[in-house]
């Protein structure tokens, strides 16, 4: 089960997702779900004190700061009227 809030990637503090397969045993940072050693994963970007960092995520929580950014961005269009 995920902790707190979802992330967005319009945070200062995070960027990208990007989509790697696993060298190692790890956990998703968010839900603690194992991901096996060659398990396709997603890496989100965070920054914190000069320094940047990779936290693992699987499938389900990395597609929920997908949608959740994705909202987000749907607001701030619809707030400076931009269609596509």
């Amino acid at each position: 089960m995920p902790r707190g809030k979802v992330p967005s990637m319009l945070s200062v503090n995070n960027g990208s997702i990007t989509f790697v397969e696993t060298l190692r045993v790890s956990k998703c940072y968010r839900c603690k779900h194992l991901l096996p050693n060659g398990t396709k994963c997603g890496e989100l970007k965070t920054a914190s004190g000069g320094f940047t960092n990779h936290k693992r995520l699987c499938l389900e929580c990395a597609k929920e700061i997908i949608l959740l950014t994705q909202q987000e961005l749907n607001k701030i269009k619809k707030l400076f009227n931009i269609n596509e």
